[in-house]
């Protein structure tokens, strides 16, 4: 009789191995805090998503959402309406200032940005071959990359650099020769403008410099530009470069080849609905990857409803306009609640940030403080980590720290999750509700206060989590 494991295939394995971070955040994510249903739950300042215009939206849809019968058929097939794609193009055309005109035969819509770039991966690259991109980095891309078409995230290492800058780029220059070295290829490189965990934009300098060095090597060039309209704008980011899409730089294709590059877009982030599952991949200048990301496209196919939902806030551009200008509204005074919070508690953060919904944030005198228990080594069982050389223990101070976080009751990104250059860095998320963030900062404080005046002695327990009711 052969064991469960082996009934799996390797590709069944390795994805039951890649699941354990996953299974954590489930458990999170299973007791979330409600003031009337849960009122002891965890409070999440660490996802990315965005509920302060979910009220106004619910109020929206109720209204406007019309669905026929032919809602409930297979529709016009995999990647998007044909309303939605010319929803998507106008959008594009009038609001980000492309240098050509953006066509809707240019966009493939799928459900959610993962499962594009998943598919957009599968199209240009195969097993084993590697992605570059920059830390801190997106925790999703680990997955979005290999989950399926099992690629490589390769992390670059910017060594203190502004990851914003041109002079950055000098570092993927080096990362892309060892990965060459050791017989890896590298087909692409992911540029996600504005930053996720920073919060920042790239001038239009450094993504021509970024543009360049993918055209040296021949490598794809993909900027994720799902934040492109959670900008904000507070007295504390007033230098900090807006956002430029990456068809709006002039001069652009005189520096890559065309068919080099793509754009990914989505509805959960500027669209307050991470639920609906509705990204795009926009390909202007490469005829074959859109035919070819259609025929793997019925693998994420958009549900019609959310299709219906998307293009009914695109076509409504009065609704549309108000929605973003109240929205960036909020995000920058939930951004300054949290910055004030930072200034209060002498802690620092990336400073001049003006998009998405998230600051990075330096707790790292905090493990100091973490003693562990004498004859301790310092290890984390398993011993693997996403971070770069550190100083012993300091994998296990930081795990100890956000266990303690959420015994405490809030849930913060760690830099473990994110590909950080050291641990003792957080992301800290500030787009929910004005009482869920106060109460939230209250928590950490709590925990935080805990720890600067007593330190602890402890060993890793894991997530001491109840299973608590549901949103």
């Amino acid at each position: 009789m052969g064991s469960q494991e082996e009934s799996l295939s390797h590709r069944g394995l390795e994805s039951m191995a890649e699941f354990a971070q996953m299974a954590a955040l489930m458990k999170v994510f299973g007791n979330i805090y409600n003031k009337e249903k849960n009122p002891d739950g965890i409070i999440s300042l660490g996802v990315a998503e965005n509920s302060l215009m979910h009220k106004e939206l619910a109020a929206y849809y109720e209204n406007k959402i019309q669905v026929s019968p032919f809602s409930l058929t297979y529709g016009e097939g995999p990647g998007g309406s044909s309303i939605l794609r010319n929803a998507l193009a106008s959008l594009y055309n009038g609001k980000f200032s492309p240098t050509f005109e953006v066509k809707p035969e240019h966009i493939f819509v799928g459900s959610g940005v993962s499962g594009v770039l998943d598919l957009l991966c599968h199209s240009i690259a195969d097993e084993g071959e590697a992605i570059l991109i920059g830390r801190p980095i997106y925790t999703g891309f680990s997955h979005d990359l290999f989950g399926r078409s099992k690629l490589k995230l390769v992390p670059v290492s910017l060594k203190g650099v502004d990851p914003m800058s041109v002079e950055a780029v000098k570092f993927y220059e080096k990362e892309l020769q060892i990965q060459k070295n050791h017989g890896v290829k590298v087909r692409g490189m992911i540029l996600c403008n504005p930053h996720n965990p920073l919060g920042k934009c790239y001038t239009p300098e450094a993504i021509k410099a970024y543009a360049s060095f993918c055209n040296d090597h021949n490598i794809h060039f993909i900027s994720d530009e799902i934040y492109a309209l959670s900008i904000y704008s507070t007295p504390s980011n007033t230098t900090a470069a807006p956002f430029t899409s990456i068809f709006a730089v002039p001069g652009l294709l005189d520096l890559i080849q065309p068919h080099l590059v793509h754009v990914l877009y989505g509805m959960s982030k500027d669209f307050c609905a991470n639920g609906l599952r509705m990204g795009c991949l926009i390909s202007p200048w490469n005829k074959p990857l859109i035919p070819a990301v259609f025929s793997v496209g019925v693998f994420q196919w958009p549900s019609s409803l959310a299709d219906i939902a998307w293009r009914t806030i695109l076509t409504d551009t009065t609704f549309l306009d108000d929605f973003i200008e109240k929205n960036q509204k909020k995000l920058g005074e939930h951004y300054q609640i949290l910055v004030n919070w930072f200034k209060k508690m002498d802690i620092p953060y990336v400073h001049g940030s003006n998009a998405g919904f998230f600051i990075w944030v330096d707790l790292t005198r905090y493990l100091e403080k973490i003693k562990l228990p004498e004859g301790d080594d310092g290890k984390v069982p398993g011993g693997k980590t996403n971070l770069p050389w550190a100083p012993a223990g300091a994998q296990k101070r930081d795990a100890i720290l956000w266990d303690k976080m959420l015994n405490g009751g809030v849930y913060v990104g760690t830099s473990e999750m994110f590909f950080g250059e050291d641990h003792g860095w957080y992301r800290f998320s500030f787009s929910t509700n004005t009482e869920e963030l106060e109460l939230g900062l209250s928590r950490m404080e709590k925990v935080l206060k805990g720890v600067e005046n007593d330190g602890v002695v402890a060993g890793l327990d894991g997530l001491k989590l109840e299973e608590g009711a549901k949103n």
